[in-house]
């Protein structure tokens, strides 16, 4: 489920997105919406189909929110078999929010997975962005000035916003190729 402000994000507005993107009718009635939607994820399961439902920029989700994707989560036999997977990504905020007390259940049943260092792929991801839009990053950045880049970001996103900063000084010093030397 996707909104510009995940903060308004309620349960039930993710119950009737479940509903909808299986072609089903949406009940008004909130407790039927959540039987139907149990009812809709153990025909998958019998079916041996498995769902997971996805969550980008969980750290803006509100407390309640995500207090009940624990509930979600939990829709399965009452043994181990589960019906919905929840899968939740956030900036790295996110995981220390989740150190709160109030979100130990959900600590509890979680696997945090942290995204690796973009140091080793630094020089691929580079690449792929400037071929994506006609460029040869082997003309346009000296490899070295690209692990440079990359020692100073933590995310993809920040890999790119360097990049760019990098190649926009590069241009003002009327230069052909980013060099180590213009990484601050």
């Amino acid at each position: 489920p996707e909104f510009f402000e995940m903060s308004r994000v309620r349960a039930s507005s993710i119950v009737a997105a479940l509903l909808d993107s299986f072609q089903q009718t949406v009940p008004q009635d909130l407790v039927r919406r959540r039987n139907k939607l149990e009812r809709v994820l153990r025909d998958f399961a019998d079916q041996d189909v498995r769902i997971a439902i996805g969550f980008d920029e969980c750290h803006h989700l509100n407390d309640a929110t995500l207090t009940a994707l624990k509930n979600f989560w939990e829709l399965g036999t009452g043994g181990y078999t589960r019906y919905l997977g929840v899968i939740l990504f956030g900036q790295p905020q996110f995981e220390a929010r989740l150190r709160d007390h109030k979100f130990r259940e959900i600590v509890e049943r979680v696997e945090v997975v942290q995204m690796p260092s973009v140091e080793k792929s630094a020089w691929d991801y580079v690449q792929h962005r400037v071929k994506a839009v006609g460029g040869d990053a082997s003309q346009m950045f000296d490899p070295a000035a690209v692990k440079a880049l990359a020692a100073q970001a933590r995310t993809p996103l920040a890999l790119g916003n360097l990049a760019n900063l990098a190649l926009l000084k590069t241009y003002q010093l009327s230069e052909k190729k980013v060099l180590t030397a213009f990484v601050k």
